[in-house]
């Protein structure tokens, strides 16, 4: 099942006396957002008495942000707002809207990374906007009763994915915003609140998120609102030109001076970008890497802001050496491939880890592609292919090529699963992953003993593991019957590593005879457990 960004719903409250159908309609959601903050420019007190009310039919906490200075702008209000949202997306409507049940299920199943989006809007007439504000029916409109749109009223999920392309269209981005990424937002300093004009704010923000490589997503059929019949007329088509608007596309201004943080000043503007700048961890585990570890510290060098290396004790110059550049070194006994990582990532203080075994090095490529992303990293996860050497020579089929692999990720959205000694990255939701261009360069076995000492260690440590979790109780004997032919057709045939001649060969027949023990020991585990 696919697993959502957690979200907060902004309400900007400019028609007070409709508030109550918003929240009437956010109740009827299919899939409700984890907080709601009422953005409230105009009637707090009014308000509040609202909210208490409303509270008690919502599971979800329910805010409400004002400022008390005089005739706030609605931009600073917004600002506020978002400063004072919990969660990572941000989906946000006026108090004259009522939504369709769908519509935050929609916005989260169209969220990307790097993107922000805009819904459906509908507007409805006259006489029906009146009749809704006076008894507030708590169910959602029907397209029939709105006037001359029913075909934009149409829900057609499938049809709506066909439809919604990212795009960089600067005109096609000159409407109203309903969904971004709290991060994104915070990338362009906000809302400029130097634009009082509700119409054209967000199309002042879509240009600065369109200079910062942040793409629009217009939704249709989609994420539809229906927006009561303004108060005034006049402004059903306002006009979006504006000097500032102009500047900021001609001058491809990405953030504003005013906006979140007021950078009147150069100390202001000084920490702001420093706030921009990209942070990176690196982690590497370590036993004995005397031959590696060097190679693997250098091409970090401008990459990583910290390295933290967890070491098994090694009796070589491994330490020595780490203590030669800039890491941070901590000893700590080996209790299995995913514990030993999982540590090392719970050292680092960044929120984005770049994980590297200690036989791993970056290429200048791919050096090049995480310096292209860093000061904008918005995915959950990184991947990247993984070039293994075997003897010195680079092996390209038996699937160690291009053998893809996650290694740069958001600690708070992947941990280190798998099962010992094969550890992987478990993501939350592996949509938002981006891949990189340049290879990662692994330099495995540099003898036939070595090869052949690897394979009885990790033979025995996943007997060791699986014994440990009861895995393949009943089946254990099949498995080492079976699973080792499998496993070499697999490799030497189906991915062709008899292309690589005799070193694929030796590698296929190396898998083979680690599948075989493997299973040859758990065997002998469960027999002697039964003793």
């Amino acid at each position: 099942m696919k697993k959502f960004p957690s979200v907060s719903l902004i309400i900007n409250n400019i028609r007070p006396q409709a508030l109550e159908l918003a929240l009437l309609s956010v109740i009827e959601q299919k899939c409700l957002p984890n907080e709601i903050i009422i953005a409230d420019p105009n009637s707090p007190e009014n308000t509040k008495i609202i909210i208490s009310d409303y509270q008690e039919r919502f599971s979800i906490p329910l805010k409400h942000v004002y400022k008390t200075n005089p005739d706030p702008t609605q931009t600073a209000i917004l600002n506020e707002s978002i400063r004072n949202a919990s969660f990572e997306y941000i989906i946000q409507i006026s108090s004259d809207i009522i939504l369709h049940p769908h519509y935050i299920l929609d916005h989260l199943e169209s969220a990307r990374p790097m993107s922000f989006a805009a819904g459906c809007g509908i507007r409805i007439n006259k006489k029906l906007s009146q009749h809704l504000l006076t008894n507030k029916p708590p169910r959602l409109l029907n397209f029939s009763a709105v006037s001359k749109e029913r075909l934009k009223a149409l829900h057609l999920k499938y049809m709506s994915k066909l439809l919604c392309k990212p795009g960089l269209n600067v005109l096609n981005a000159r409407g109203q915003i309903t969904a971004f990424w709290k991060q994104d937002f915070v990338k362009v300093n906000g809302y400029n609140e130097e634009i009082n004009d509700p119409a054209k704010k967000d199309a002042e923000l879509a240009v600065r998120f369109l200079n910062n490589g942040i793409r629009n997503r217009t939704l249709k059929f989609a994420a539809i609102q229906h927006q009561l019949y303004p108060e005034k007329t006049g402004l059903e088509n306002p006009p979006v030109s504006d000097p500032t608007i102009e500047e900021t596309i001609n001058k491809k201004v990405k953030y504003c001076q005013k906006g979140l943080i007021d950078l009147g000043d150069k100390q202001a503007e000084a920490e702001f970008r420093q706030l921009q700048q990209g942070k990176i961890s690196a982690t590497i585990i370590t036993f004995n890497e005397e031959k590696n570890i060097e190679t693997c510290l250098k091409s970090l060098e401008g990459i990583a802001d910290e390295i933290i290396v967890v070491d098994s004790h090694s009796k070589d110059e491994t330490e020595n050496i780490c203590k030669q550049y800039r890491t941070t070194f901590i000893k700590r006994p080996f209790e299995g491939h995913i514990q030993q990582k999982q540590f090392a990532l719970s050292q680092a203080k960044h929120q984005y880890i770049l994980s590297l075994d200690a036989d791993e090095y970056l290429t200048q490529e791919l050096r090049n592609s995480i310096q292209g992303i860093k000061n904008n990293l918005a995915y959950h996860a990184y991947s990247m292919n993984r070039r293994n050497y075997y003897r010195g020579k680079n092996i390209n089929h038996a699937g160690w090529y291009p053998d893809k692999r996650v290694r740069l990720f958001n600690k708070d959205k992947a941990r280190w699963g798998g099962e010992n000694p094969h550890d992987v990255i478990v993501l939350d939701n592996p949509t938002y992953t981006l891949h990189l261009q340049g290879d990662l360069h692994h330099n495995t076995l540099d003898t036939l003993e070595e090869h052949k000492r690897q394979t009885d260690n990790y033979a025995k440590i996943a007997a060791r593991y699986k014994f440990e979790h009861g895995r393949h109780k009943k089946t254990a004997l099949l498995k080492m019957l079976f699973s080792p032919l499998s496993k070499f057709l697999r490799m030497y045939v189906l991915k062709l590593g008899f292309l690589d001649g005799g070193f694929g060969l030796r590698i296929c027949y190396e898998e083979f005879r680690c599948t075989h023990k493997k299973y040859r020991l758990l065997l002998d585990m469960y027999k002697n457990q039964e003793k």
